[in-house]
């Protein structure tokens, strides 16, 4: 009767096992399946990390270029919507604003804008011409950066963490909006020993 107890004991022991193990396995088969249908509705991305880590990993690519966009906020709002978590909510919800975004240090100008250097003081200040052209963040600091500051493109693109490209063309940018603007050719003149285009 001990042999029969013990053979029905050690029976029912595999099978509580067997069953927990096939559980176990159609919990990781509902999960691959409900990212299987995440990928299949959209071209999101599965996140598994933290929100902090996302927001973290999307500066990170903003300032090194990889992600384009005029501000850290809009870097967010372009990259965020595709990231998913697992459960197929967003990872970053909606109403993260900038300043829970890590910014480098840097100084601010007239109109509270960075221009990304704390070290070198203004050689020139254009900050009148720059406020009223409407340029974004990033042209802004290029622009001040070069002609203000008189930095060279390699020295901007290392200090804003972007290629020498990106800061070209937010020049460039910066340009047309004071042509249109008609600012170009008076901040021109004020220029003197910076050249505007490298």
């Amino acid at each position: 009767m001990d042999d029969f107890r013990d053979h029905l004991k050690k029976t029912i022991e595999r099978v509580s096992e067997r069953l927990a193990r096939d559980a176990e396995r159609q919990r990781e088969l509902e999960h691959e399946r409900r990212l299987a249908a995440i990928r299949a509705q959209s071209r999101a991305l599965v996140w598994t990390g933290t929100a902090e880590e996302l927001i973290a990993t999307i500066t990170k690519w903003y300032q090194s270029g990889r992600i384009v966009a005029e501000s850290i906020q809009d870097a967010l709002q372009k990259a965020s919507i595709h990231f998913l978590s697992p459960e197929g909510t967003l990872v970053i919800p909606p109403s993260v604003k900038a300043s829970a975004t890590p910014e480098s240090p840097s100084l601010k100008s007239s109109e509270g804008r960075k221009t990304g250097t704390a070290e070198r003081p203004k050689k020139q200040d254009l900050s009148r011409y720059l406020d009223t052209a409407s340029l974004t963040d990033k042209q802004y600091q290029c622009a001040s950066l070069r002609w203000e500051h008189s930095l060279s493109v390699s020295e901007i693109a290392r200090q804003l963490h972007i290629s020498r490209k990106t800061v070209t063309q937010h020049i460039e940018y910066a340009q047309r909006k004071m042509r249109l603007a008609g600012l170009y050719e008076k901040v021109k003149k004020g220029l003197s020993k910076v050249r505007l285009e490298e």
